[in-house]
């Protein structure tokens, strides 16, 4: 912006005779240039503001992550299952992930893709699981 200023001055310098232009060319210029330093102000506050959000967010994930400790696990062995209708055992090695859906808002959203997923196959599970769904209510 200091160019245009710069550059604006350099024209003022240069004008002969018409006093009215040399006026608005002065109003222009002394107009422009509390506008830039305006925004030279905004400018600096919006990036002091960018700065402090950003310190604020990294705060609140690290605050999250404290409260709740699993943020910072993957995957690993939570439960103990049994499986108690297997007379074939052919599930003895399956893997099987644990969904809770009391506490788990995520866990809804899976459910809600496996309901989809499996209506056309198993229409009665579908049906039972999108009931169980209905009923629980979040903690």
């Amino acid at each position: 912006m200091s160019l245009v200023i710069d550059m604006m001055q350099h024209a003022l310098a240069e004008l002969e005779g018409d006093e009215d232009l040399k006026i608005h060319m002065r109003y222009l210029l002394d107009t422009f240039h509390d506008y830039s330093h305006a925004n030279k102000d905004v400018l600096n506050r919006i990036t002091r503001a960018r700065i402090l959000a950003g310190r604020i967010d990294k705060r609140l994930k690290e605050l999250d992550i404290m409260a709740d400790p699993d943020k910072k696990k993957g995957l690993y062995p939570k439960w103990y299952l049994e499986r108690i209708n297997d007379p074939d055992q052919k599930h003895d090695n399956c893997f099987v992930f644990v969904l809770d859906l009391t506490h788990d808002v995520h866990a809804r959203f899976a459910l809600i893709a496996y309901i989809e997923s499996c209506k056309e196959d198993y229409p009665i599970l579908a049906e039972d699981l999108r009931e169980k769904l209905l009923d629980i209510t979040i903690k």
